[in-house]
């Protein structure tokens, strides 16, 4: 009688321990070994070396409305290139700091699929841009291409019809691990690479493709180099708001010309990477970025950026945003 007793009062010690004691212990420890690792996620990013945004500007002419990419010229300090995202015709626009639009461009035999960022680089002593045919918010394209051009040396604006721009490159490539979704494109020309940043997965990955200057006819494959773990992710202030969770996905990036300064936009802020010469991408990303502040989305300005650029005379930052008559915001270095 005594056993039996005893039996039914460890079974029940047991029971007790799995359906109350130990789910309890857990609800009380599991945050606690959850927890950020100190020193990121705990600490706000320091800040870059840039300036305060000022806008400088508005652009000025309705028709472009859906700016994917921006870069600003290496011929004319005072000139900025930019197209217009997917649903409109590969048109290259110049404009002015302040907005004005200056000369139009039409890039023949090429096709706007969803035409995302552009990158400005120098090759051989003369200045390039390349555009971006990256965009793919459902990730089903089984090719994308990158259009190479040379950066117009005249601008001969006309208002009734566009200057046609001949190719002088163009890279149709696939990913290693199937479609992905990009709107932030680099140049390393220091390497003689394409770095193309996805957005919809979770992180965010870095890839590369070789940077060829004359037009093959091979496919290349973008292979992965680095995962982007160190943005921070949407505050529980912004998952409260309208599309808040989307608030750290990269919609632009730009590189300096020296290959070591690489500028990440996403809808909420931009962040700033330095690599040291003999560091990997992915040993820089290892460490979290220098965060610079932008004007919220919820002020009304910038309120969809989609595209960020480096000065390549001053080392100045230069951001926009979608929607007519949106505005341009420069960002000065601080001078150490």
């Amino acid at each position: 009688m005594q056993k039996k007793k005893a039996g039914r009062y460890v079974k029940q010690t047991i029971q007790i321990l799995i359906r109350v004691i130990i789910p309890a212990a857990l609800f009380f420890c599991i945050p606690v070994f959850c927890m950020p690792v100190a020193g990121f996620g705990t600490q706000p990013l320091q800040q870059a070396p840039y300036r305060e945004a000022v806008r400088i500007g508005t652009i000025a002419d309705g028709s472009i409305n859906e700016v994917s990419g921006l870069a600003a010229s290496y011929r004319d300090k005072d000139l900025l290139w930019m197209i217009n995202d997917s649903g409109h015709p590969p048109i290259l626009y110049g404009i002015s700091r302040s907005g004005v639009k200056r000369a139009v461009f039409k890039i023949e035999d090429a096709v706007n699929t969803d035409w995302e960022d552009i990158a400005l680089f120098r090759y051989q002593g003369e200045s390039y841009l390349l555009i971006a045919d990256v965009g793919d918010n459902l990730a089903q394209r089984q090719s994308c291409t990158l259009y190479i051009i040379r950066e117009p040396d005249r601008l001969g604006f006309q208002t009734d019809r566009p200057l046609p721009l001949k190719i002088v490159s163009r890279i149709r490539f696939n990913y290693e691990n199937g479609p992905r979704d990009c709107e932030a494109v680099a140049v390393d020309i220091k390497n003689k690479q394409v770095l193309l940043l996805s957005k919809r997965e979770s992180p965010p990955a870095l890839y590369q493709l070789p940077l060829k200057m004359d037009e093959p006819r091979t496919r290349y494959t973008a292979r992965q180099i680095a995962p982007l773990t160190t943005i921070p992710k949407p505050t529980l202030s912004d998952l409260k708001k309208k599309y808040g969770k989307y608030r750290s996905q990269p919609t632009s990036m730009d590189l300096s010309p020296d290959s070591t300064t690489l500028i990440i936009l996403t809808y909420k802020h931009a962040y700033y990477f330095k690599r040291d010469r003999s560091r990997t991408w992915k040993e820089t990303f290892k460490n979290p970025p220098r965060e610079i502040r932008l004007p919220l989305p919820d002020s009304g300005e910038l309120r969809q950026r989609e595209t960020i650029c480096i000065n390549p005379h001053t080392g100045e930052l230069i951001v926009t945003s979608e929607g007519r008559f949106a505005p341009i915001y420069s960002l000065q270095p601080k001078r150490l």
